[in-house]
């Protein structure tokens, strides 16, 4: 098994997404429980370990965040809650 697990964070009005391994690609979810309409995709590709995104246009509150990609010739999925300010 792999431990991919990547470090996610919120810092100001960026959210950053640190990959255990190089070379990532595919798909961050927002989703917003309370307001479907929010709903937002925002497709990604990195060669590196690092991945941020500009969260400042959302609403504050509770959001669930949803990873899937794939690093070489794995695929990966993360789930978690995340609280914007």
């Amino acid at each position: 098994t792999h431990q991919a697990q990547p470090e996610v964070r919120i810092a100001g009005d960026s959210l950053q997404i640190r990959f255990k391994q190089q070379g990532n690609e595919g798909q961050l979810y927002l989703f917003r429980p309370s307001e479907k309409a929010l709903d937002t995709r925002i497709p990604f590709s990195v060669d590196g370990d690092y991945f941020w995104t500009d969260v400042g246009a959302l609403k504050a509150g509770s959001w669930d965040l949803q990873l899937i990609w794939r690093s070489g010739a794995h695929d990966f999925q993360y789930d978690r809650k995340l609280y914007l300010d």
